[in-house]
């Protein structure tokens, strides 16, 4: 579990010096939406080549990422970050409705999450669903 978050980190770690370093992203939602976007496509990136390569282990994985983690640190030690600006949240609390809209959502999102955390879809419909893509990498 520890390796596991330290790759988590390490992706998200290196997603944001691509962001903060070399898009100069000012806007704090933009930048977090680019944030999002690279460390997301890392991950796949890093799967798929390691898939194609037979290779698809928790080791290599890691390997991959701190890779990548470290040709994003080598290049891009010299540039400096940008300063983002302050998201203005405001808007969202004075507001009833978005407020509304926006606590709906929020609990509707955190009582999902624990439900699957506590129960997890075990079905043979979901597994069938959603472990289709990975069962084919590991017969090849």
């Amino acid at each position: 579990m520890i390796i596991l978050t330290i790759e988590i980190l390490l992706v998200f770690l290196s997603s944001y010096l691509l962001t903060a370093r070399l898009f100069r992203i000012r806007n704090f939602v933009d930048f977090l939406l680019i944030c999002f976007t690279l460390s997301f496509a890392q991950i796949i990136l890093v799967e798929l080549i390691l898939s194609f390569l037979n290779k698809f282990t928790f080791q290599h994985v890691l390997l991959g990422h701190i890779l990548i983690f470290l040709i994003v640190f080598l290049f891009l030690k010299g540039k400096p970050s940008v300063s983002l600006n302050k998201p203005n949240v405001s808007l969202v609390f004075r507001d009833k409705i978005l407020l509304f809209s926006f606590l709906v959502f929020t609990s509707f999102f955190s009582v999902k999450a624990f439900v699957n955390l506590i129960n997890p879809p075990f079905c043979v419909d979901s597994l069938q669903y959603y472990l289709t893509f990975p069962a084919f990498w590991f017969k090849s």
